[in-house]
């Protein structure tokens, strides 16, 4: 079978838009990836009211705490919380995969009511939601998620995030001496 003149042209036309078009297609791909290594750190997605929060780590080291990323904790962060609403907590697949533990504080007639630490197996619990009242103002929250090194009162956390919740305008009384 013999090809046509135009035949032949429109076959290298077409390999020629081919070529081109894989050439930006994998140029593109090369300029969005670069400069983005994957980084697999823990971290906990926070959303209130029309916020949503990325919280990295206060503190985050290796399973055997050898490598940690810096030696003193970072302050929380900052996510006020409306009286009335809800904070939903959503921890990455890097953080829900492990143990972790939680502790909510909140504030009352009474005075600060800092809950027990709230222990959660691998994989039991990705989502959390956690409800500020009248009567109970979400003041903070604390995610830990334990190394492999354990001392005289449990394992030693490999990893922290803190979240002060505290409503804009509320105050925390100074305790009674």
């Amino acid at each position: 079978m013999r090809l046509s003149s135009g035949e032949k042209k429109f076959f290298a036309i077409f390999s020629i838009v081919a070529v081109l078009f894989v050439a930006v297609v994998a140029s593109s791909v090369a300029v969005l990836a670069s400069g983005h290594e994957a980084d697999d750190t823990p971290y906990v997605q926070v959303a209130s009211g029309d916020k949503l929060v990325r919280v990295e780590p206060l503190k985050y080291c290796s399973i055997d705490l050898q490598n940690c990323n810096q030696e003193a904790l970072d302050p929380p962060a900052r996510v006020p919380v409306k009286v009335g609403d809800t904070v939903m907590l959503s921890l990455s697949a890097e953080l829900a995969v492990g143990p972790w533990t939680l502790v909510v504080q909140y504030l009352t007639a009474e005075g600060s009511d800092i809950g027990d630490e709230v222990f959660y197996p691998s994989d039991s619990a990705r989502t959390i939601t956690l409800d500020s009242t009248r009567d109970r103002i979400l003041a903070a929250i604390e995610i830990k998620q334990p190394s492999q090194v354990e001392d005289e009162f449990g394992f030693v956390p490999r990893g922290i995030w803190g979240i002060d919740t505290l409503p804009d305008g509320v105050e925390v009384p100074a305790p009674d001496q």
